[in-house]
């Protein structure tokens, strides 16, 4: 569990959860559930970092045998600041990589700091799928709301849970804040971030039982584990 900064760095700060996650992301947790966007960043560093040692190395040779045959040291200072000016340009350039990495960073740990818990069941084992409940709305009127969605649950400490497992997960909405509701959500098992059990099921057992009910009796409605968004009936607060 973390403290709450006073608003996130990255994310808009315009909207809250009614259930922040709150949770501290293990990026090893992540890396290895999630590994395309990271590795997608990562390779080009190591890429340049390579061909900067081996450049340094080229020139640190070179300047390292003309002194040892004792050659003239006219053109020294125009080779070192050869190196110098190189070494910069590849620090700027470098940088450019450096900054989606970061921000990626960033935005997972506000992720699950900042977004909203919702309670999700294991609906198939074989493709691993997760169906989650939520409610979309952005008003007073509910518009609940499940999605099914494949979820890395081979790296979850004891492996793939059985079908009917319950999850925490957290997630973040996508929309137009104007509209009675969003468009749908991208919720991410706290399990395939996080070995952490303490912090597991302190997030599990922060959701109320309504949303499990109401998750049960939304998978009844829709009858499919297909992947997918599926509006459920809502309540109407006003009758």
């Amino acid at each position: 569990m973390v403290n709450q900064p006073q608003r996130p760095l990255i994310l808009d700060g315009s909207t809250y959860a009614s259930n922040p996650g709150n949770l501290n992301v293990d990026y090893l947790y992540w890396f290895r559930s999630f590994p395309g966007k990271p590795i997608k960043l990562i390779l080009p560093i190591i890429g340049l970092l390579a061909l900067a040692i081996f450049i340094d190395w080229i020139f640190g040779a070179a300047i390292l045998d003309v002194i040892r045959k004792g050659k003239s040291l006219e053109h020294l200072p125009f080779a070192l600041l050869g190196v110098a000016i190189f070494n910069i340009f590849f620090g700027v350039g470098i940088w450019w990589f450096l900054k989606p990495l970061s921000f990626l960073v960033a935005y997972i740990r506000e992720y699950f700091i900042y977004g909203c818990v919702n309670p999700g069941i294991v609906v198939s084992s074989k493709p691993s799928l997760v169906a989650v409940f939520t409610d979309l709305r952005t008003n007073i009127m509910p518009y609940y709301a499940i999605k099914i969605l494949p979820q890395p649950l081979r790296w979850m400490k004891n492996g793939v849970p059985p079908v009917g497992t319950r999850l925490a997960t957290v997630a973040l909405y996508e929309g137009n804040i104007n509209k009675s509701h969003w468009d749908t959500f991208h919720p991410i098992v706290i399990d395939c971030v996080t070995g952490n059990q303490a912090d597991i099921q302190r997030v599990l057992e922060s959701i109320p039982d309504w949303e499990w009910e109401q998750l049960a009796l939304g998978l009844e409605y829709i009858k499919t584990t297909k992947p997918g968004l599926y509006f459920l009936p809502s309540p109407n607060p006003f009758e």
